[in-house]
């Protein structure tokens, strides 16, 4: 009896020991399973791995127009390669797996992407809705301006999480076009037009892995006195705390004429090229570009300038795009991109386009020609 009782009680605790054991191989599993899972679920959208548990979220932006009353008007240009300029500083506003240009109607089909400007946009929106009523902007002026600005958003690989910007500086400028003449008249100077309604662009390239091919430049950026720029190229680069990652990329300013989007959401659009002889004869060396006979009509150059600032402990060695799917031995920054869908006032949008492009005036910050100046609010 002792015996059966003494086997019973070994029996029993290696069967308590198997099923303990058992036990942890199953939660070990699970363990493992939910990472999986996690990192599985971090790749889900094509981009590198994010923790998004708890992705931040910027000023919810206004609603009404901001402008103050008319005011001094900009200075007359002094020469007729003086360049034209209109700027504006926008709120960082949201992080979303969201592309409503490349992945319409699709939610959380895309890479992460850091937004500015409206801060309603979703996988939903159509240039046809971005002026919905009730949608608010994160940019100096307000409701005048519900244009849609986003990149990929940029991720320290060391801890998986976004880092969130300072701001985003857009600017519309002249670019070349002081320097264009028409295709088709030689000798007359090309007229720039205002943005059309409707208009959606793409800058850069998500799937360059190419530093040769990249169409933003970064630097690390500081606005002390006397600072500026270092470390300038096509890659991430190793900057210090207290100073900012900076990214600038630039968008083609020649149009079709005809289309509002392409297949590609970038066919539709090209940049200025050079020429050195025409048909006629009429090449002008003080004008030597134009925009190509594909895509006649001159808008103006939107370059956006955005700002990651570094801060103590940071490497941004390990910092990336979240589009950067590429070797992670190469640098980060080669698949910089920019998406841009038109949400301006038409009104507004005129009078800048007038005022400060084809007049060709420094309208400064906030200034949109006319002498009103968008106000500041929400820190920004």
């Amino acid at each position: 009896m002792k015996r059966w009782i003494a086997f019973a009680a070994a029996g029993s605790a290696l069967a308590c020991a198997t099923l303990a054991a058992a036990a942890s191989a199953a939660s070990a599993a699970s363990a493992a399973s939910a990472a999986s899972a996690a990192a599985t679920d971090a790749h889900r959208h094509g981009g590198v791995a994010v923790d998004d548990s708890a992705l931040p979220v910027g000023p919810p932006g206004l609603a009404e127009p901001m402008l103050t009353i008319p005011g001094g008007v900009p200075a007359d240009r002094k020469t007729k390669e003086d360049e034209g300029a209109f700027r504006l500083l926008c709120n960082y506003g949201k992080m979303s797996y969201d592309d409503p240009i490349v992945y319409p109607g699709q939610p959380g089909r895309a890479h992460l992407h850091t937004f500015f400007g409206n801060n309603s946009i979703t996988a939903a929106t159509t240039p046809a809705s971005i002026r919905a009523p009730g949608s608010k902007s994160g940019c100096r002026g307000g409701d005048v301006n519900l244009s849609g600005y986003w990149v990929p958003s940029m991720v320290d690989t060391a801890s998986r999480k976004p880092i969130v910007p300072k701001y985003i500086v857009v600017y519309y400028k002249t670019g070349t076009g002081p320097w264009m003449r028409d295709w088709h008249r030689a000798n007359k100077p090309l007229v720039m037009q205002p943005m059309p309604q409707g208009l959606v662009m793409i800058a850069g390239d998500a799937s360059n892995a190419n530093p040769d091919k990249a169409e933003a430049a970064f630097s690390c950026f500081t606005d002390a006195p006397g600072a500026g720029h270092r470390a300038m190229g096509s890659s991430i680069p190793a900057c210090k705390p207290t100073e900012m990652v900076r990214m600038r990329i630039d968008f083609p300013q020649c149009w079709d004429g005809k289309n509002l989007d392409s297949p590609d959401h970038r066919s539709h659009m090209a940049k200025p090229v050079e020429w050195h002889a025409d048909p006629d004869g009429q090449w002008d060396p003080s004008h030597p570009f134009k925009c190509p006979s594909t895509h006649p009509v001159l808008l103006p150059l939107l370059s956006e300038i955005i700002d990651w600032p570094v801060l103590s402990g940071q490497d941004t060695a390990r910092w990336r795009l979240s589009s950067d799917t590429y070797d992670a031995a190469l640098p980060g920054g080669y698949s910089a991109h920019a998406d841009w869908m038109n949400g301006w006032d038409e009104e507004i949008k005129t009078i800048w386009t007038r005022e400060c492009m084809q007049k060709q005036r420094d309208c400064g910050s906030f200034n949109v020609g006319d002498g009103r100046g968008a106000i500041e609010f929400q820190g920004n």
